[in-house]
């Protein structure tokens, strides 16, 4: 096998191990998977909003607010920040040249459909966070209950009475 597929594939699998094991953290707290999914919920519609510095202190504020798992939260946004900037960008987009509030010309085609001007850049992400954040936050808060009731259900220890 070449050595480089090899090291590809052995950096994907340290990445995937960390990711079970981040999410094994998450889901062993000492807390109802309620307070962990909403926790997780409200990191991930924090990530989303890219505001960059503050989105783990609106995550960790709303977390403490609403009495959720604030390692949840702050996991959350850690991971949602770069995975969902391009899909917010997209939905900014098309969101703002609907509305008529940026001409369409601000974005160039050639450029994969980034814009070319830095403060219509900046008011798609802004504007796609905002759209986009709540929709995956509320995924992101069912997919984790599920899992967290599911995990507590199958790891759950053997009681003797």
């Amino acid at each position: 096998m070449n050595a480089a597929i090899r090291k590809t594939r052995d950096s994907a699998g340290r990445l995937w191990r960390r990711a079970r094991v981040k999410l094994a953290r998450v889901l062993l707290q000492n807390t109802d998977p309620h307070s962990i999914a909403l926790g997780a919920g409200i990191g991930v519609c924090a990530g989303a909003l890219l505001l960059p510095g503050l989105q783990c202190v609106m995550a960790f504020g709303l977390a403490c607010a609403f009495r959720a798992s604030r390692l949840a939260a702050l996991t959350f946004v850690w991971t949602a920040n770069p995975v969902f900037f391009y899909v917010e960008y997209m939905i900014g987009r098309a969101v703002l040249v609907h509305l008529n509030w940026l001409d369409v010309s601000s974005f160039s085609t050639a450029e994969a459909g980034l814009a070319t001007d830095t403060g219509a850049s900046l008011a798609a992400i802004l504007t796609g966070g905002v759209f986009f954040g709540p929709v995956v936050g509320l995924v992101s808060y069912l997919f984790v209950l599920l899992a967290a009731l599911t995990y507590r259900r199958v790891r759950a220890p053997v009681r003797k009475s």
